[in-house]
């Protein structure tokens, strides 16, 4: 691909920084009618629920009613930063598609018909079911599908009622394999979001990771500073993002061969014998690892991934002579080809060799208590079949979180019982029997939250500025009494959330009001912790599959069963997987087919704001990034619209507007994922852009995570007309 950065800036790469920090005009909405009016210009320290990143805010009322957010300057890694999606918080207060009372199903399922019920008629229901179902058929028979800030405590019911289907697809696709992958190397586990290594780093190395347009205010934040100081950034990726149009060596692979990249490189690395000569002592495996890689040379690895050797050097080159002082990102979501565990344990083999590795203040991976990750495809048939009694759905929508939503439709369709439990009605909650109204994240207090700063903690407290809208409630509230009911009131001993807050901050020495005048913020410095895994506690319970291997070794330095960074991983051979990184070749695109890939947009927070008529201002739709040599010989122009197809015949229910650009390699095309959302209840998204996961119908099955790929289904092109 020949590329210019001039030409590909005009395409507009770059978009996705110019939302992320505004200098004026910080948001502001007229406040829901139930919000107390005596602190007019309080401060209220919060905590953005927007996404994951779950970045402090403050909350600034007026006179005149209006609310308006900004970023927490007490924050040592945010700052009074906020992107897009926080600042169009505010819209949740007053927004009219608001799920604001209980509601009970009258209709089919999946048609939306309900009717109005109260608080008492919605929890006996929930909680006589979820009772019934324990002791008749144990907690086997209960499911909990969870996601986003509140489903702390259903997660601890569930828990309590040892139910063994326990489901979050935002750690399955990305916390489980970035674990399993970094664990088995390091024994510790570093978080993308904030990586302390990097405010030290001459070199960054980016792989599939789309900082700016994920949009998480302290990675992002971290990268800018990086940048400023003139450091080196390698990006690898099909597609020129928006941190490809700031690399110093940019790399478009061939989609699904980055780990015969990582491999080729450290091929390099160990035949040149560009690593730390004190290293091999530290590790097991070395001489394993050497045999691994031997077939890949710098020919063969160009070869696999179609970028030319003299680039695959120069770049691998400049890691090392950066070294130690080379970051590898460690990357959020992972779940690409059903390979993920391998490729992110090359990751962390390739940090080895260049001299790094994580924090020794992070916490250790369980060797002992790990647990065979929970697969979402058997969760889902076991629903569909009945075995299952009672699901929760509860701030997660599978219908886009998940490939073959098809399928997933039709399980949800002939489960026994759902219940649901959210803010909008999304796609998820059209098959649910009950419906529970969830208070906003502005509305509410919530368990506390912490991030690992380095040599530092930072605990925070999610603050209301609101009064509760409607007859929605808080989620411990609405756990509490659905516990007492169902005869596990014990695991809720606090009288309600400040109570439970207060107690767990009395822990630490302080209390809800020294947080808040405080800002809302402590930081606390922490002492370097390293245990070794075999003194956890040993796993219980069918699930425990993961095993340790037997070993007696103590006084190790690393949390790793021989206390050394395991390049061949004694733990993964014992458990009956490969214990040294395995390239495996990705499927081929049928003829006349491309790859689909997905990732996020800047504006919106997967489809949690996909009814925000602010954020859809800015970016109402998708759009199909298409190569011009894909382009022209199918006569499409730039802004042409077409209906995609998959190789199973599943079909967008919407055209998509194509981009005709030369950021993305002509054996692929591209499209931002959390759109097509099918709730009419959510007026201003409905069948709003194409959903990616509509189009996967199909994906391997990564055998250590039990994660399925997302990025092996192909799609045709369908012009208008060609696609009755």
């Amino acid at each position: 691909m020949k590329l210019s950065r001039r030409t590909l800036l005009k395409a507009g790469s770059l978009s996705a920084l110019a939302l992320t920090f505004p200098q004026t005009g910080p948001a502001v909405a007229k406040a829901a009618p139930g919000m107390p009016a005596d602190r007019s210009g309080a401060q209220i320290p919060t905590i953005c629920g927007m996404c994951k990143a779950s970045c402090p805010m403050l909350a600034v009322r007026h006179r005149n009613g209006h609310l308006r957010l900004t970023g927490n300057p007490v924050s040592p890694i945010h700052g009074n930063t906020l992107c897009a999606r926080g600042m169009a918080a505010v819209q949740l207060l007053a927004d009219p598609d608001r799920l604001k009372y209980p509601l009970k199903r009258v209709g089919p399922r999946g048609k939306g018909v309900w009717k109005r019920i109260t608080w008492y008629e919605a929890l006996a229901e929930i909680s006589g079911r979820i009772k019934k179902a324990h002791a008749d058929f144990g907690p086997e028979s209960l499911a909990l599908l969870c996601g986003s800030s509140s489903a702390t405590f259903i997660r601890q019911l569930y828990e309590g009622l040892s139910s063994p289907h326990i489901y979050d697809a935002s750690r399955s696709h990305s916390a489980a394999i970035r674990e399993l992958g970094y664990g088995t190397v390091f024994g510790q586990v570093p978080d993308p979001a904030f990586v302390p290594e990097l405010d030290q780093a001459d070199c960054l190395l980016l792989m599939g990771c789309h900082v700016g347009e994920n949009n998480q205010v302290s990675q992002l934040k971290q990268v800018c500073d990086f940048l400023n100081r003139g450091s080196e950034l390698v990006v690898v990726d099909p597609r020129f993002s928006a941190m490809a149009a700031k690399a110093d060596h940019y790399l478009a692979i061939r989609p699904g061969t980055d780990t015969a990249l990582l491999l080729g490189w450290m091929h390099h690395i160990l035949a040149q014998g560009l690593y730390d000569p004190f290293l091999a002592a530290q590790v097991v495996g070395m001489e394993e690892l050497w045999e691994a890689v031997a077939p890949y040379t710098l020919t063969k690895t160009a070869e696999i991934t179609d970028i030319p050797a003299e680039k695959i050097r120069r770049a691998v080159e400049t890691m090392v002579a950066a070294a130690p002082r080379t970051v590898i990102m460690p990357g959020g979501h992972l779940s690409w080809y059903g390979t993920d565990v391998d490729r992110v344990r090359a990751q962390a083999i390739l940090t080895a060799l260049l001299g790094s590795r994580p924090s020794p203040s992070l916490p250790a991976f369980d060797f002992a208590g790990q647990r065979q990750p929970l697969s979402f495809a058997p969760l889902i048939n076991q629903i569909g079949s009945g075995k299952i009694k009672v699901t929760a759905l509860w701030g997660q929508n599978p219908l886009q979180a998940e490939m073959a939503p098809y399928k997933t439709m039709v399980a949800l369709k002939d489960a026994d019982f759902i219940f649901a439990c959210d803010v909008l009605p999304s796609e998820a909650t059209l098959y649910a029997d009950i419906i529970l109204p969830e208070a906003a994240f502005l509305e509410r207090l919530d368990a506390l939250h912490s991030w690992d700063i380095g040599e530092q903690t930072m605990t925070g407290c999610r603050f209301p500025v609101a009064a509760p809208g409607h007859e929605c409630r808080d989620p411990y509230e609405i756990v509490k009494n659905i516990a007492e009911g169902c005869g596990q009131g014990r695991l809720f001993a606090a009288r309600d959330i400040r109570h439970y807050l207060e107690m767990s901050l009395a822990e630490q020495g302080t209390s809800l009001a020294a947080l808040q005048k405080a800002g809302g913020l402590l930081l606390q410095n922490k002492e370097a912790k390293s245990r070794t895994p075999l003194e956890a506690d040993a796993a219980t319970g069918p699930e425990a599959v993961l095993v340790p291997p037997d070993t007696s070794a103590r006084g190790l330095t690393l949390p790793t069963p021989s206390g050394k960074i395991e390049f061949y991983s004694a733990w993964l051979a014992h458990n009956g997987f490969s214990p040294l990184p395995l390239y495996v070749a990705p499927d081929q695109a049928p003829e006349g087919y491309l790859r689909l890939l997905y990732g996020r947009c800047p504006a919106h927070s997967l489809t949690r704001t996909a009814g925000f008529t602010w954020l859809n201002h800015e970016v109402p739709e998708n759009e199909l990034w298409l190569a011009p040599s894909v382009a022209e010989p199918l006569g499409i122009v730039d802004g042409e619209e077409v209906r995609l197809e998959n190789r199973d015949g599943f079909r967008s229910l919407q055209r998509l507007k194509v981009k005709v650009t030369p950021g993305i390699r002509e054996d692929c095309c591209y499209m931002s994922h959390g759109f097509g959302n099918r709730s009419p209840f959510i007026q201003d998204a409905y069948l709003r852009g194409v959903s990616d996961s509509g189009l996967m119908s199909r994906g391997r099955v990564d055998p250590v995570s039990g994660t399925r790929g997302m990025r092996d289904s192909f799609v045709r092109l369908l012009r208008s007309g060609h696609d009755s």
